[in-house]
C-alpha cells in the first residue's frame, strides 16, 4: 500500500529533520507523522520533488507544522 510506504519513508528520512541531525525523531503525533508521510510522497515525485528540496530547514519545518495542524483541524471536525 502506497499510504504505508509513505509514512515509512516519512519516519525514516522526516522532511522537517534539521540538516544537522542524522537521526530522525520521533513524530510529535499521529498527525505530524502523517504530515511527513504526505510529503514524503510528494518529494518522490519528479519536478515537486526537487521543488521541496530547495526550502531550508525552517521552512520545511513550518509545512509540516501547517499541514500536521489542518489534519489534526479536519479530524476534529470529521471532515
Amino acid at each position: 500500500m502506497r499510504a504505508q510506504i509513505n509514512l515509512d519513508r516519512g519516519r525514516e528520512y522526516p522532511y522537517d529533520q534539521p540538516d544537522d541531525v542524522e537521526t530522525p525523531f520521533p513524530a510529535n503525533d499521529w498527525a505530524h507523522a502523517a504530515a511527513r508521510g504526505i510529503l514524503a510522497g510528494l518529494k518522490g515525485r519528479g519536478g515537486v520533488g526537487n521543488e521541496l528540496e530547495q526550502y531550508d530547514e525552517e521552512i520545511r519545518q513550518e509545512i509540516i507544522s501547517e499541514a500536521a495542524d489542518v489534519i489534526r483541524l479536519a479530524h476534529s471536525h470529521h471532515v
